[in-house]
C-alpha cells in the first residue's frame, strides 16, 4: 500500500510500575504535516562459524520520529518538554537547562490506499522522549511562506517483558484507526 496521508498526531504520558506500562493525559501534538521514522540496530549481526554464515540475529536499537506540525501550543510544549510556566497566571513557558523531559507514548494515522481502496494505518510508537527544538525563522516577504515548527523524539524500548518500540495495525475508517489508537494510549 502506498502512504498518501498523514493524521493526528497524539502523546500520552508513559509510566512504568514494575514493568506494566500505562498512559496517561492523551492530548493531540497539532495537526501533522510530515512524519520520518528512523531505526538503529535493523542490520543484522552475523555469527560466521565453520567458515560460513551461522546465526544471524538483528536486534532494535533505538530509534528517532522526526514530526513537522501546523503549530507547537505553549500547552503541548510545556507538557512534552517539561517545561515551567513563567509566572502565576501566564501563558508563557521557560526553559529549564537541566529538566529531562519526560517519556511518553506517541501514535499517529497514515492514510494509504491499495488498488483503489482506502486504508488507515495507525502507528504507536511505545516509549519515546522530545528534544528541544531547533528553529530557524525568516521574516515576511512579498509572498507568505509557511514555516512550521519540528519536534525530534528518540524511541526507546518500553519497560514490558519482552519490550517493545512500534505497533501498527490497519483499519477500513480513519475514526476506527482514533478509537484504536485512543485505547492504546490510555483512554
Amino acid at each position: 500500500m502506498a502512504n498518501i496521508g498523514l493524521s493526528q498526531p497524539y502523546y500520552a504520558m508513559y509510566a512504568n510500575t514494575n514493568g506494566t506500562t500505562a498512559y496517561t493525559g492523551l492530548t493531540k501534538l497539532g495537526k501533522a504535516v510530515n512524519v520520518d521514522v528512523t531505526t538503529e540496530g535493523k542490520d543484522p549481526q552475523i555469527l560466521y562459524a565453520d567458515n560460513g554464515p551461522a546465526e544471524s540475529l538483528a536486534i532494535f536499537g533505538g530509534g528517532t520520529a522526526t514530526l513537522e506540525l501546523d503549530e507547537l501550543s505553549l500547552a503541548v510544549a510545556k507538557d512534552i518538554l517539561a517545561l515551567t510556566a513563567t509566572g502565576s497566571g501566564e501563558t508563557g513557558v521557560i526553559f529549564p537547562a537541566d529538566n529531562p523531559a519526560p517519556y511518553v507514548g506517541l501514535g499517529f494515522i497514515v492514510k494509504k490506499v491499495h488498488q483503489n481502496t482506502i486504508k488507515w494505518r495507525l502507528v504507536i510508537l511505545y516509549k519515546c522522549q522530545f528534544k528541544v527544538p531547533d528553529y530557524s525563522i525568516s521574516t515576511q516577504g512579498e509572498t507568505v511562506e509557511f514555516q512550521t515548527p519540528g519536534l525530534e523524539a528518540t524511541i526507546l524500548r518500553d519497560d514490558c517483558t519482552p519490550s517493545k518500540w512500534q505497533m501498527w495495525n490497519d483499519y477500513e475508517t480513519e475514526a476506527a484507526a482514533l478509537t484504536a489508537l485512543q485505547t492504546a494510549l490510555g483512554t
